[in-house]
């Protein structure tokens, strides 16, 4: 009778790590199967995704799989990209991300006085906004937005009691203040010293801009009836001649109406500013 001697195979195993990570081997020695704890490799800017039994990572290789011949692992690997911020001068630079393959959920609020921050761009134009949490493929520039604000300065002329002004807006107040002095009635904002143009509540604004107060004295008006009729009364603060006055009655006299000098040769204007108090 003739016995047959059986030998278990045993086969090699090669590491190709792909470029990446350092080279490993078990050298001489043979295996039945996948051993357990296969090396995990490691490379600055790549994440390593496990070892496959083919170049082009059909099928990962699973401890304890019986091998039949020799084989080689194909190391498979992920590059990882940075993120880097560009905050075009304006708030302090965040730190870069490192490694990512992902932008974050959150990505960094900046501030500066006297800019607002309109958010990050992928462009420098700002033509493209980012998108939170998607996906990246390359190293990436973010570039930050800003709008700058601009101060609103109030000028009283001499009246009332100056505003503070109003700090880093686009546009004005949709309430401009309102002033008040005794003997003076506030006539509005005005963007020019010459009171041409008025300030339009909640108009935008682009540049720093003062408003200027108008403002129109107000005077008294005193009549002297000249020996007829009843006395009548001062009329106080106004900023014109009235546009009906008084009329007169007198049994002897007839009343011809009412003027600015003693020998009624200047007849009043109705409705004509005042400039001084007036009799």
């Amino acid at each position: 009778m003739l016995f047959a001697k059986w030998e278990v195979s045993q086969y090699t195993i090669t590491f190709n790590n792909n470029g990446h990570g350092e080279n490993f081997s078990y050298g001489n020695e043979k295996f039945l199967e996948i051993p357990k704890n296969l090396p995990t490799l490691k490379e600055d800017g790549y994440e390593f995704l496990g070892w496959y039994l083919e170049e082009n990572f059909l099928n990962k290789a699973v401890s304890g799989t019986l091998i039949t011949s020799n084989i080689t692992l194909y190391a498979k690997w992920q590059e990882l990209y940075d993120v880097t911020y560009i905050t075009n001068s304006h708030g302090t630079t965040p730190d870069s991300l490192i490694d990512v393959l992902s932008l974050p959920n959150e990505l960094p609020e900046l501030e500066e006085t006297g800019y607002r921050f309109d958010g990050w761009y992928y462009d420098s134009n700002f033509n493209i906004p980012v998108v939170l949490g998607s996906n990246i493929n390359s190293n990436i520039t973010l570039y930050a937005k800003w709008q700058e604000l601009y101060d609103v300065i109030y000028n009283i002329n001499g009246h009332g009691t100056k505003p503070s002004s109003t700090i880093d807006v686009l546009s004005l107040p949709n309430e401009l203040p309102s002033l008040e002095e005794n003997d003076f009635v506030f006539m509005g904002w005005y963007l020019d010293t010459d009171f041409k143009n008025p300030a339009i509540a909640g108009s935008d604004i682009n540049n720093n801009i003062t408003l200027y107060a108008k403002w129109h004295q107000l005077f008294d008006i005193t009549f002297d009836v000249n020996g007829h009729g009843p006395q009548i009364n001062k009329r106080v603060d106004l900023c014109e001649i009235p546009n009906e006055l008084p009329l007169l009655s007198n049994d002897t006299h007839k009343f011809l109406g009412w003027y600015l000098d003693k020998e009624c040769t200047i007849e009043v204007t109705l409705g004509k500013d005042l400039t001084s108090d007036l009799t």
